[in-house]
């Protein structure tokens, strides 16, 4: 049996399933139309329709219970009584009427709206069933008020999809058809056709209709208002980029659509995040810029045009000055982004001699051309184009990114130790992140599975925040770690933008192998790119070690910045003393003690011919008249192998004497320039394998005990010395490091920042 929905306010019925096997389509249309008929027994009632779906006799009411409990009892339609249905009674027509039928429509008794389904969708099946009290003609529509149908002179019924029936018990009804689409106006029915469309004028000249067709159409400003706008505001600019007043050669607007100007504000209020200050680009004015042309706008809007036509138009000043800032914005940012705004020759005097990056002018002449064409994409492409290619520049950039917004501080509480849970472990994540101990993670710090929980690899980092701040190092989340995490971090978000313009200004190709010394870092790296040979593409690491860098405290001592190649490895080298270690070591050595540098094993050579250093009296000698050549030995300070470059400073990487500076696995500033090498037996197998090829082991045999030996590459191996105080690593860490020549307070002075930066490093994990 299954379940029959009743209709408004009656109680449900039962019908009876069509059964399998049955007596075919007619059968189970006659068991429906007698199950639609039957009613249970304790529900009396007459069976008829009424046109809104009631059957009559059956008000809503509650229903009549049986045996004195909550809900009906219901009887099988099996067992129901086949009541025939109840007709209502005809009418005679008067003697001489036509009979009419009942205005209703075809489909009344199935409630208001023709074509109700069952299951109530469209495309179901209709119910089937026999019509109930007439219902019209189902031949052929006749028109309106002529007789059509079956012998009585039925007329057409009314619309398939009656609109604001009313049905009554009684089956009468009234309908009412909606005026046609297009039908005139009553009120424009009255004006003669001819005389419309100047009635229409008339209306819309007096304003009587302005509400409903919108507000007046303001002209744009006269484009010589504008030129001569833009042509004084070029004329009282005190500095302006070179190229902006080339662009505005032809007086007129380079970003007359707003749309346009929209999108290259949001291009430079994006600054920061390269390093650039906003006040470079202006972006800190284009607020107030705008605001004054929207008022501009809309106080002209507001005017009737006998006051635009008295008073001066506000509009082409204002958008000469926001138009003329966005084009000097973006000149400036593709000198910024192209590493123009300092030199580093001239900052850093006889310690900077990188090879410079000079291969923007072709992008920087592309920006300039977009802008002239007020192409919006154009700029960006060209923008960029100008940014360094390089992986370690992208990602340095984007954890600037990271710190344009405000961080929450962690909140104070107890002495939280590794294995506790707490909610100030998401903010102790987060500012760990922050400053770089440790990595980026793609998961929220509050949508980790174990967000509360103080891991040990949070306890690895904060040990390492408190090493490199000179706390207490117990990884514990203690009042002092908390007030030294919750620091401003403007200070670091600086020393990466000072980063960010060193990377500007390096070449754009540093080539596809090479060896890379990061000064500040103490250590040095063997990149190489794979076979695509693409600028952008990362570099894999195939070496790492430490290194000593010069000693700042001597002066000429430093290290400096170079790009160089390594073209000689020599085993057991000598040492050809530079006459300023000459004249600052070795010298003072000789006078003190004449026989220091025959123990020492130094050659001494007076215009070229060998002396006895025992026999030279050096106290009344000078020291230009003689040159100091030191041979192998454990007193070397190459040690037991040297890699020449082609520098005039006598800079190079080589071996140390005193290798114990390395069993911290650190490096450190204590060197005379050159870059001492934690692993140059590694470094040499690693060369003459890769670019001489020789065999595994040979190199380190000659290393070790070998006679002296020099062996030329057969192609010289780039080398890069840089300075890069923050380093972000492949994994998304950042490495903050110490400033041993204070290079970051020179370049921030330059740039205009100006501000005490960290001194702390990042100790390696």
């Amino acid at each position: 049996m299954g379940l029959r929905r009743g209709r408004p306010g009656a109680l449900p019925r039962l019908r009876p399933r069509r059964k399998p096997g049955g007596a075919g389509p007619r059968a189970a249309d006659a068991d429906q139309r007698l199950d639609r008929r039957a009613r249970p027994r304790h529900l009396p009632g007459s069976l008829g329709t009424d046109p809104v779906g009631h059957r009559r006799g059956d008000r809503p009411g509650p229903p009549r219970l049986l045996h004195g409990r909550g809900r009906p009892r219901w009887t099988p339609s099996r067992l129901r009584r086949r009541v025939p249905p109840r007709r209502p009674p005809r009418r005679r027509p008067r003697p001489g009427a036509a009979r009419r039928s009942r205005p209703r429509p075809r489909d009344a008794h199935r409630g208001y709206h023709r074509g109700r389904t069952r299951g109530g969708g469209r495309g179901s099946r209709p119910r089937r069933g026999r019509r109930r009290h007439g219902g019209g003609d189902r031949g052929p529509r006749a028109a309106p008020g002529t007789a059509a149908g079956g012998p009585h002179g039925r007329t057409e019924p009314p619309p398939r999809r009656p609109i604001g029936y009313a049905g009554n018990p009684r089956g009468r009804g009234t309908f009412e058809v909606p005026r046609a689409v297009g039908a005139p106006s009553p009120l424009l029915s009255l004006v003669p056709t001819p005389l419309l469309p100047l009635a229409l004028a008339a209306l819309l000249g007096w304003g009587f209709l302005g509400d409903l067709f919108g507000p007046e159409t303001v002209a744009p400003p006269a484009p010589d208002a504008v030129a001569e706008a833009v042509t004084a505001r070029i004329d009282g600019a005190r500095s302006l980029h070179p190229a902006t007043a080339d662009l505005y050669a032809e007086p007129g607007l380079r970003w007359a659509d707003a749309r346009a100007r929209a999108a290259l504000v949001r291009v430079l209020d994006a600054a920061p995040s390269d390093g650039v200050r906003d006040i470079e680009v202006h972006a800190d004015a284009l607020p107030a810029l705008r605001r004054a042309l929207a008022d501009a706008e809309r106080e002209w809007a507001a005017l009737d045009g006998e006051a635009r036509d008295t008073l001066a138009d506000p509009r082409p000043a204002r958008l000469a000055a926001l138009d003329l800032a966005i084009t000097d914005g973006l000149l400036r940012f593709g000198d910024a982004l192209r590493g123009r705004r300092t030199d580093p020759t001239q900052l850093y005097r006889h310690s900077w001699f990188p090879t410079v990056r000079d291969s923007t002018g072709a992008q920087f002449a592309a920006l300039a051309e977009a802008v002239r064409r007020s192409d919006v994409r154009g700029v960006d492409r060209a923008l960029d184009a100008l940014r360094p290619p390089h992986d370690g520049y992208a990602r340095l950039r984007a954890r600037l990114a990271a710190l344009q917004g405000d961080l929450a501080p962690v909140p104070e509480g107890a002495d939280l130790a590794p294995g506790q849970r707490s909610v100030r472990v998401p903010h102790l994540r987060d500012r760990l992140t922050a400053w770089g101990y440790l990595a980026a993670d793609t998961l929220d710090a509050w949508s980790r599975p174990d967000a509360y929980v103080f891991d040990d690899s949070l306890a690895a980092a904060l040990g390492r925040f408190e090493a490199a701040e000179r706390l207490p190092v117990d990884s514990v989340l203690d009042a002092t770690a908390t007030e030294a995490l919750n620091a401003d971090l403007a200070p670091l978000r600086r020393q990466i933008a000072l980063n960010l313009e060193r990377w500007r200004w390096l070449p754009d190709d540093l080539g596809d192998h090479f060896i890379w010394v990061n000064l500040p870092a103490f250590e040095l790296r063997v990149l190489q790119r794979d076979s695509t040979g693409s600028p952008d593409e990362p570099y894999a690491e195939k070496l790492r070690m430490p290194v000593n860098i010069g000693n700042a405290q001597t002066a000429g001592w430093t290290t400096p910045v170079i790009t160089d190649s390594v073209h000689t490895v020599e085993f057991q080298p000598v040492w050809y003393v530079p006459r300023s270690l000459a004249a600052s070591n070795v010298f003072p050595m000789a006078v003190r003690d004449s026989l220091a540098l025959w123990r020492q094993g130094f050659e001494v050579y007076q215009n070229g011919a060998a002396v006895d250093s025992r026999l030279v009296p050096w106290d009344s000698v000078s020291v230009g008249q003689f040159r100091f050549v030191q041979r192998p030995g454990p007193a070397n300070p190459l040690g037991r192998v040297k890699f020449l470059m082609h520098n005039p400073y006598a800079i190079l990487i080589h071996d140390t004497n005193k290798r114990y500076t390395f069993d911290d696995g650190a490096g450190s500033s204590m060197s005379s320039g050159c870059v001492q090498a934690g692993a140059p037996d590694v470094l040499a197998e690693y060369l003459l394998t890769t670019v001489n090829g020789w065999e595994e082991g040979q190199a380190r045999a000659a290393w070790q005990r070998g006679p002296r030996r020099g062996v030329r590459l057969d192609r010289p191996f780039l080398s890069q010395f840089t300075y890069f105080t923050t380093w972000a690593e492949t994994d998304g860490s950042l490495r903050v490091y110490s400033d041993p020549y204070n290079y970051d307070a020179r370049l921030a002075e330059a740039l205009g920042l100006g501000a005490t930066l960290p001194t702390t490093a990042t100790p390696d994990a």
